[in-house]
């Protein structure tokens, strides 16, 4: 976006990781903490709209979660209770993210047929 150049200073000081280990999308670590400076508070917002990661590839959003919770842990000072937490409501919401399975397509597709 329009604050790419303040993302890749911030990338800089700690290499250019990226979103999540073993991740090849192009989101990095640095995103998390520039979200944090603009008032992103909850791994949602970060997975969903500051990356919009969630719109782009939900098996991805979810892999990512358990690291953006540990980054956004250390730079907002959660304890455990809050890390477990805050996991659990960022898998609920990137429910609403997941593709139907083809059952579930053939399933509605049936249905609609049948009228």
């Amino acid at each position: 976006g329009d604050r790419a150049f303040e993302v890749a200073q911030l990338a800089a000081r700690t290499g250019f990781r990226p979103l999540y280990p073993g991740s090849e999308l192009p989101f990095l670590e640095a995103e998390v903490e520039y979200a944090v400076r603009e008032y992103a508070c909850t791994a949602a917002d970060v997975i969903c709209r500051r990356t919009r990661l969630a719109f782009l590839d939900y098996e991805e959003a979810v892999k990512a979660v358990p690291h953006v919770v540990e980054l956004l842990s250390g730079l907002l000072h959660w304890d455990k209770a809050r890390r477990k937490r805050e996991l659990a409501a960022t898998l609920e919401v990137l429910e609403s993210f997941r593709p139907p399975s083809s059952q579930e397509l053939l399933g509605s597709e049936a249905a609609g047929s049948s009228r």
